[in-house]
């Protein structure tokens, strides 16, 4: 059974109101989690499996959409190397057969907007950032 384990080397993270900013220093990528991938990110521990995962999710959907909400999400984490890589359970081989992304979205229906959704940006590494917000003070007017 694949048990989902967040990674918690090298990232950044912060914790806002409805949502959590995820700063990957590998790869100077910043990522926005909405409220259910929060949820789902808290509970990715390493220990539960997906469908233990969607049980422990506070949600009024029932326990299929809430695993397949759950998918989605691990999925997402995983495109964007949020997850610990393991070789004893890989992601693609423990996801159901028929559950596609288009399967997902079928299955969840009118609660696509509840969807877990990854909002990612590449960030400026610190020197272009730095040396960028150096001249940004400078005055243009010559001397």
């Amino acid at each position: 059974m694949y048990t989902p384990k967040i990674r918690t080397t090298r990232l950044l993270v912060e914790e806002l109101v409805d949502e959590l900013l995820i700063y990957d220093v590998d790869r100077n990528e910043v990522h926005c989690l909405n409220g259910p991938a929060v949820q789902i990110w808290k509970l990715c521990n390493g220990e539960r499996t997906v469908s233990e995962i969607a049980t422990a999710l506070n949600t009024d959907l029932d326990h299929e959409q809430a695993e397949t909400l759950v998918w989605s999400a691990v999925e997402q984490f995983a495109e964007k190397h949020l997850l610990e890589v393991t070789e004893e359970e890989p992601l693609a081989a423990s996801r159901p057969q028929d559950l596609t992304r288009r399967q997902m979205l079928l299955r969840l229906g009118v609660v696509v907007a509840a969807l877990p959704l990854v909002d990612s940006i590449v960030s400026p590494e610190a020197a272009l950032a730095q040396s960028l917000g150096s001249t940004a003070n400078t005055p243009t007017t010559p001397p």
